[in-house]
């Protein structure tokens, strides 16, 4: 028979408040688990166990005191209490699965399973715990659905564990109390479903002799287990509030402390931080600082390297710290031998290379020469070698201004020295024979000048010109001329004493100058001279030569007028010299007639220079007419020369040609007849350039070349170039060279003809006859005109003689096919007989006077052979205006 029971209300409704109290202590301990680790956490594991099991097996019992059975019941005690045993395990291991890192629902569903089943273990082994005279059965369905309430609401118990594990066990607000009613709830109601799944059966056996605890027994064990696990959770929530406020204040503190330190340290950082940035700066700056410091290092030193000046730096003891390479190579140390030792020991100066005494850098004296200005001195190199090297020193200070030491540059100026040494040798001593030169020999005769009109002292001057000297340089070249000069000058040098000057002044010319020697004195020192000239001997491929010399000498004394003025004088008296006789000394005074007239050929050879200077020769034309008929001759036109004075006056060529060619001016004056010449003449052809022919309209034009021209090897190019320049036809022109010209050298005279007659030029032989060996070398000359000598022209009416001459001349000339030109025509009368003879042409002022070249036509229509020359034509280069003025019309 089944047995009813029934419940005490009162009893019921302390489970639920014990299962709703025991779910709020639960959610407290929970959330204190969750938030702890280490130790404390285990314990606080334990702890929530323990309360929560026993808080269950309390509700449990409570809730089987409540139901009312018809029949005595009692508990086994020993089964009794180890029923807590599964509810504090499960509890145990749901807190500690629901607290593990992880998925948070599959760490709450397992942790739920083993809570549930924990709980639903304890709530089935309570049950085995009764001891009743009747049998228990239980609804297999309603017993799973307890089991799945157990294990749900475990579940749900702790999730919400979780959501509200923040809140203090004695906390008290709407979710925590919601919380703990749903889970109370829960748990009651897990617990009547179970005990509505159980089935009570009386048995027949009475229930006498039961053992086990009686329901006041069992009270008072709830009763004291509730009490305990309430006053543990008062303990535990005091202790904990008590934790919480320690906690809280020290957390508060440690806050203030660590707001105070934060705030310290972010003051101490951004001072630190500063600091470092200053420091950064500071450091990158002096990175920086250095890393210009070393490259300004590496910089003055590979500058100092490189540098060809030598560069050596000392210590404030005058020891040397430093050499660039330079200054090695200059003193002939290395650095590392240099080093440390004393300066004048490195660096050996002297001021003057005859002493021995070296110039110490730190001297006082020493530094009267140091600063920018660079001081030679004399560099005694290690091994012996002199060098001349420029310095300059400088002293290195601190920042106080206190000398630490010397830096000395060492500029090796040797060879600047020795250049500048031959330079000045050069300019002042003459490079063939090292006698002093022109340059130097008028200044020291300007400085006698100015002694002997200061001082009243008498001085000398000898000027002296060798005589056969260009016979050397004829038969042996000028290679044996510049011995023998040199050889004789080395021979002169010997006789003159240490303060008279000898000096070459060019050719084979030299000049004395005798300091402090009257005249009578200077005219044997000049004859000692001349005589050993004439003893002097010359030796070239086993032949030998003597030389003579003509000595012009000059007094110098206070009346004396310039230098030119004494050389002019002296050059005057050896000219006479040679004209008396030469190998003789000639004494200049003014009031010598012979000198007077040598000195006024001076003053042409200057008058030539000055002409040439300004362009102030004309070109005139003097007609070579043919003397017979039908011969198919040409006209012919001599060039004749003369100097235009700014006044107008027309110097004649004999006043300055005999001086242009004494003073060699001859050449100059060739070339600007030549040059102006074939100017005008190329004017003239663009003047008619429709078929006009030169040599038709002029015939054939003659021009005379000195002998200096003959013997300059370079005047057959200048020919040629003056040709090809404008364009000249080289048939239309004869130059005309002298016989004397011939006899001064034959060879050279030679070659000339030939390379002119090559170009096309014809050549005619001028003043033939005045020589003593004409006929001997005619044969030999290739020329085409003969021009016979105006000396046997100009009497030939009344001399038989000079018509024999002429006659005898002619026929040669005819006899090697060369044409005959009598010069100095002055007559019918000598017209007639030179045609009697058959003589080719004529020239003088019986055929035509010299007229200015290309005058115009009318002129010579006239008729007047008495003509003057006109030069109100155009003139070679020249154009008279109204005013005498002339302008240079040249192409």
């Amino acid at each position: 028979m089944n047995l009813d029971g029934s419940y005490d209300l009162r009893l019921v409704t302390l489970s639920i408040v014990i299962a709703v109290f025991v779910s709020y202590i639960a959610f407290g301990l929970m959330g204190r688990v969750a938030g702890t680790t280490g130790p404390a956490r285990n314990r606080w594991l334990l702890g929530s166990a323990l309360v929560m099991g026993a808080g269950i097996w309390s509700m449990h019992f409570v809730g089987m005191l409540a139901l009312q059975l018809p029949v005595a019941v009692t508990y086994d005690t020993p089964l009794t209490l180890l029923s807590m045993i599964p509810a504090t395990l499960g509890a145990l291991l749901g807190l500690y699965i629901a607290n593990t890192p992880g998925d948070g629902l599959k760490r709450f569903a397992v942790g739920g399973l083993c809570l549930g089943t924990g709980i639903s273990t304890m709530h089935y082994t309570g049950m085995s715990a009764m001891r009743i005279s009747a049998t228990v059965g239980y609804d297999l369905p309603i017993l799973a659905l307890s089991i799945i309430i157990a294990i749900v609401a475990s579940m749900a118990a702790l999730k919400l564990s979780f959501a509200l594990r923040e809140k203090s066990p004695l906390q008290l607000d709407r979710e925590t109390l919601g919380g703990s009613l749903i889970m109370g709830s829960a748990i009651a109601g897990m617990h009547y479903t179970a005990m509505a799944s159980a089935t009570f059966t009386a048995e027949s056996s009475s229930a006498a002799g039961l053992q086990g605890l009686e329901p006041l027994s069992l009270a008072t064990i709830i009763a004291t287990i509730s009490l305990l696990v309430l006053a543990t959770v008062l303990a535990t929530s005091a202790i904990d509030r008590r934790i919480a406020e320690r906690q809280k204040n020290h957390a508060q503190e440690l806050d203030a402390i660590r707001a105070d330190l934060e705030k310290k340290v972010r003051e101490r950082t951004q001072r630190l931080r500063e600091a470092v940035n200053l420091l950064k700066r500071d450091i990158k700056a002096r990175e920086s600082a250095e890393v210009a410091l070393k490259a300004e290092k590496e910089r003055a030193l590979i500058t100092v390297s490189s540098i060809a000046d030598a560069v050596l730096t000392t210590n404030r003891d005058g020891r040397v710290e430093f050499l660039n390479p330079a200054a090695e190579r200059l003193v002939g140390w290395s650095a590392e031998e240099a080093h440390g030792r004393a300066l004048p020991e490195v660096c050996r100066l002297f001021d003057d290379p005859r002493t021995e005494t070296t110039v110490k850098p730190l001297d006082p004296g020493f530094r009267e020469h140091s600063g920018t200005a660079r001081t030679r001195f004399v560099l005694h190199r290690r091994d012996g070698r002199r060098l001349v090297v420029e310095e300059a020193t400088a002293l290195l200070r601190d920042e106080q201004g206190n000398p630490t030491g010397t830096v000395m540059i060492l500029h090796d100026v040797t060879q600047e020295q020795r250049m500048a040494d031959e330079l000045r040798y050069h300019a002042s001593h003459d490079p063939l024979t090292g006698l002093v030169n022109r340059r130097e020999f008028e200044r020291r005769l300007e400085s006698a000048l100015r002694s002997a009109r200061l001082e009243h002292d008498d001085h000398a001057l000898a000027y002296i010109d060798l005589d056969q000297f260009k016979v050397v340089n004829d038969i042996c070249g000028h290679i044996a001329g510049d011995a023998l000069l040199r050889e004789l000058a080395a021979a002169l040098r010997e006789k003159v004493r240490d303060n008279d000057t000898l000096a070459r002044l060019g050719g084979d010319e030299f000049g004395l100058l005798l300091e402090g020697c009257p005249l009578k004195k200077a005219e044997d020192v000049a004859e000692s001279m001349r005589r050993e000239i004439d003893r002097f001997t010359f030796n070239w491929n086993g032949k030998s030569f003597s030389v003579g010399a003509s000595i012009g000498l000059v007094p110098i004394s206070f009346e004396s007028d310039t230098v030119a003025g004494l050389l002019s004088a002296a050059d005057v008296a050896c000219y006479a010299a040679k004209d008396l006789g030469r190998n003789r000394v000639q004494v200049y005074h003014p009031s010598n007639e012979e000198l007077a007239r040598r000195h006024g050929e001076m003053h042409w050879v200057a008058g030539v220079n000055k002409a040439l200077q300004q362009d102030r020769f004309i070109l005139f034309a003097q007609t070579i007419k043919p003397l017979r008929d039908g011969n198919g001759a040409a006209p012919h036109r001599e060039i004749l020369i003369r100097i235009l004075e700014k006044d107008g006056t027309l110097i004649p060529p004999g006043a300055f040609i005999p001086p242009a060619e004494r003073y060699d001016l001859m050449p100059k004056v060739d070339r600007w007849v030549v040059t102006n010449l074939f100017s005008s003449l190329a004017t003239h052809m663009r003047a008619h350039p429709n078929g006009e022919n030169l040599q038709q309209t002029l015939g054939m034009i003659s021009v005379n070349i000195s002998a200096a021209s003959i013997n300059d090897e370079l005047f057959v190019h200048y020919l040629r170039d003056q040709f090809s320049e404008f364009g000249i036809p080289p048939e239309t022109i004869c130059f005309e060279i002298t016989e004397t010209a011939v006899m001064a050298s034959l060879e050279r005279a030679r070659n000339f003809i030939r390379e002119v007659r090559e170009m096309g030029c014809r050549l005619a032989l001028d003043d033939f006859g005045s020589g003593m060996s004409s006929f001997n070398y005619l044969k030999n000359l290739p020329v085409d005109y003969l021009k016979i000598d105006g000396g046997f022209v100009r009497d030939l009416v009344r001399d038989t003689v000079d018509q024999t001459i002429i006659e005898s001349i002619n026929r040669t000339a005819h006899a090697l096919g060369i044409r005959t030109i009598a010069e100095m025509v002055e007559d019918r009368d000598s017209i007639e007989i030179l045609q009697r003879i058959g003589v080719d042409y004529a020239q003088g002022m019986a055929i035509s006077p010299p007229r200015p070249l290309f005058q115009p036509e009318a002129l010579e229509a006239r008729g007047d052979s008495d003509v003057m020359e006109d030069l109100e034509t155009t003139l070679v280069g020249f154009e008279r205006t109204r005013g005498g003025e002339h302008s240079d019309t040249r192409h």
